[in-house]
C-alpha cells in the first residue's frame, strides 16, 4: 500500500459525539457562542484556520523545506534526456516494496530517433521515464525495452501517448476493484512545441488518461482525448474521500490560471471550471502581471494543498513557489499571506531560474520529502526571448526536506502569545502537540469553558496570561461565568518535539471525556506545527 494513500481515508470524520454537542446546544444546556467544529482523526495543522478561534501575539510563518546539499538526484545522461530532465512528474513511496517511485518527463534533440512497434515518435518529442530508488536520494533507470531509442530498448522510457506527452500525474488507487486500473495516469499529449509553433497540430492533441497494474507496463485509453485542448503545464490528480470522485487540475485553455476537471470513473471528464486565479495584490511589473504556471496538488492531513508555481513574466521571468489550501477541491485560499515556500537558488545554483514542484509529498519518519524540478535561467517570455538566455546547467529534479507538518507554524518570540481552538468534545484520547520550543521558552495547554467570549481570555498580564478570570472553578463545565479554568493548565513543554504528549499535574484527558473545552495552547519563545487527538 502506497503511503499516500492512507491519508485520505481519515478525512472529516464526523462522531456520535458531535451528535451529542449539537444536541446540548439546541436544547440549551450550554451557550457555546463559538463555532463549533465536529472531532478528526488526521493532525491539526495552522495552513489556514479550520481548527482556530483566535490568535493572540503569534505570527503565522511559512516554512521553507532544506534543500538537499547532493541536488540534483536525478539529472541527464541519456540521448533521451539530452535536452532535459524535466520537472512534471509524479514521485511517490511503495510501502509494500520499499521502494520509491518517480515518473517523469524528459526531451531529446531531433536528431535522436524514437520509435515503438514500428511507429516513430515526431522529432524532439517529450518521453515519460521511470525510475527507482531505495532511499529517495539515489535513483536507478531501469532498461524497460518499450520504447526504441536509436534502436535500442536500453531505457527507461515508457510506452505512454502518441506524439509528446508532458505534465504526467500518476495516481495509485488500490480501492479500484479492477486490478488493471490501480495505477491512473493524465498527461497531455500533442505535437512537439517547435511543431505547434510552425501551425502543426495533431488530430488527438489534448489530455489522455492510461492505466496499468504496476505502474509500468502501461495502455492508453483507445478514446483518447478525454479532453480536447490546450493544457501546457504539469498536471495533478487526487481522488476526493468522500464523494470518490477523481479531481484533475491543470490549465485546460484557461492559460496560466487555475482550473480543475472531475470523473467519477477517469473516462468521462466535466467540463473543466475555474478555481484559481491571480488578483489585484499580485505585484505587477511592465507586462504582465503575475501569472500561475500550475499547481500541484496533494491530500495532507484533511485538507487539499497546492504547490503554487509563480511565474513573474513582466519583472524577472523566473518561477518560485506559494502554498495555497482548500478543504473541498474547489475553493482554495492563498496561505501565509503569500509568503515564499519554495524558493530559487542563488545565481550560481542550478534552480536559480525556475523551481517547480513534482506532485505527492512523501511522509518518511518525522520528515517530508518533497520533489522538484531544477531549472538554471529564466523562463522565455516577451522580455526575455529564448535564444537568448544562456543556460548554464541542464534541467534536472531535486529534493528537499521538512519537517512533518511543517509546512506553517504559529511562532511566538519573547512576548507569551497564545491560540484559541474551535470547542472539540474531548474523547479521552491524550492530546498530542509538534512544536519546537527554543531555550527559555515553553509551550502549555490551559482546558477552557467552550462558551467564553473572547473578551473572556483576554490576558491581564504578560508573564503568566493564565492569571486572569475568575479562576478556581473546579467543577469542569460548570454552568458560571465562563472563565478560563485555571487548575487545568498543564505541564509546561520545552525542547524540539515532533510528537509530544501533553500531560497535566493531578488528571488526564480521560477524566474529561465527553466534555466540550476549548484549547488555549499557550507559547513564548517556541514554534508550533500541529496538533491532534490519539
Amino acid at each position: 500500500m502506497l503511503l499516500d494513500n492512507k491519508r485520505d481515508m481519515r478525512m472529516y470524520r464526523t462522531s456520535s459525539a458531535v451528535l451529542l454537542l449539537v444536541g446540548l446546544f439546541l436544547c440549551g444546556a450550554c451557550d457555546v457562542r463559538a463555532e463549533t467544529t465536529p472531532l478528526v482523526d488526521h493532525r491539526c495543522l495552522f495552513i489556514t484556520d479550520e481548527h482556530v478561534r483566535h490568535v493572540h501575539q503569534l505570527e503565522r510563518v511559512v516554512n521553507q523545506p532544506l534543500k538537499l546539499p547532493g541536488n540534483p538526484i536525478i539529472e541527464p545522461e541519456h540521448p533521451w534526456e539530452s535536452r532535459y530532465v524535466h520537472h512534471a512528474g509524479t514521485v511517490m513511496y511503495d510501502e509494500q516494496a520499499a521502494v520509491f517511485k518517480y515518473w517523469y518527463t524528459s526531451g531529446s534533440d531531433p536528431n535522436v530517433e524514437l520509435s515503438c512497434a514500428g511507429e516513430s515518435y515526431p522529432h524532439g518529442a517529450s518521453v515519460v521515464c521511470y525510475a527507482t530508488s531505495k532511499d529517495g536520494i539515489h535513483w536507478e533507470k531501469p532498461k524497460l525495452g518499450q520504447v526504441l531509442c536509436d534502436g535500442s530498448g536500453d531505457n527507461n522510457i515508457l510506452k505512454l501517448g502518441k506524439y509528446s506527452p508532458q505534465g504526467v500525474a500518476v495516481l495509485h488507487d488500490p480501492k479500484d476493484p479492477d486490478p488493471q486500473r490501480q495505477y491512473k495516469a493524465i498527461y497531455w499529449d500533442h505535437v512537439p512545441m517547435k511543431l505547434r509553433d510552425q501551425g502543426v497540430s495533431g488530430a488527438l492533441d489534448g489530455t489522455w488518461v492510461a492505466f496499468s497494474a504496476d505502474g509500468v507496463h502501461w495502455k492508453d485509453y483507445e478514446h483518447n482525448p478525454v479532453l480536447r485542448g490546450y493544457n501546457d503545464c504539469d498536471l495533478s490528480i487526487v481522488r476526493d474521500p468522500l464523494s470518490n470522485r477523481y479531481l484533475a487540475y491543470g490549465r485546460f485553455g484557461f492559460n496560466r490560471t487555475i482550473a480543475c476537471t472531475i470523473s467519477s470513473d477517469f473516462l468521462n471528464w466535466s467540463t473543466p471550471r475555474h478555481v484559481l486565479e491571480p488578483d489585484l495584490q499580485e505585484p505587477s511589473g511592465p507586462w504582465p502581471r503575475t501569472q500561475f504556471y500550475g499547481m500541484t496538488v496533494d491530500l495532507y492531513e484533511g485538507m487539499y494543498l497546492g504547490s503554487l508555481k509563480i511565474y513573474r513574466p513582466g519583472s524577472d521571468g523566473r518561477i518560485d513557489s506559494q502554498l495555497a489550501a482548500s478543504h473541498d477541491g474547489f475553493h482554495w485560499q492563498r496561505v501565509g499571506d503569500r509568503q515564499t515556500f519554495l524558493p530559487l537558488g542563488a545565481s550560481d545554483q542550478w534552480d536559480n531560474g525556475m523551481v517547480r514542484t513534482a506532485q505527492q509529498i512523501i511522509t518518511r519518519g518525522d520528515q517530508l520529502y518533497i520533489y522538484y524540478g531544477m531549472v538554471n535561467g529564466p523562463h522565455a517570455g516577451a522580455l526575455f526571448p529564448g535564444e537568448e538566455i544562456e543556460r548554464k546547467r541542464p534541467n534536472a529534479i531535486g529534493l528537499t526536506q521538512l519537517r512533518r507538518d511543517g509546512f506553517v507554524s504559529l511562532d511566538a518570540k519573547e512576548k507569551r502569545g497564545f491560540f484559541l481552538t474551535k470547542p472539540v468534545m474531548l474523547d479521552g484520547r491524550s492530546l498530542h502537540l509538534n512544536v519546537k520550543v527554543a531555550a527559555g521558552g515553553e509551550a502549555r495547554v490551559v482546558l477552557c469553558n467552550p462558551w467564553a467570549s473572547l473578551e473572556d481570555f483576554q490576558a491581564t498580564s504578560e508573564d503568566d496570561i493564565t492569571e486572569y478570570g475568575q479562576p478556581g472553578h473546579n467543577d469542569y463545565n460548570h454552568d458560571d461565568d465562563g472563565r478560563v479554568l485555571k487548575d487545568q493548565a498543564s505541564e509546561p513543554i520545552a525542547g524540539d518535539h515532533t510528537d509530544v504528549i501533553v500531560k497535566w499535574p493531578d488528571t488526564s484527558l480521560k477524566q474529561f471525556a465527553g466534555k466540550v473545552a476549548v484549547l488555549r495552547i499557550e507559547l513564548s519563545k517556541a514554534k508550533i506545527y500541529s496538533f491532534w487527538f490519539e
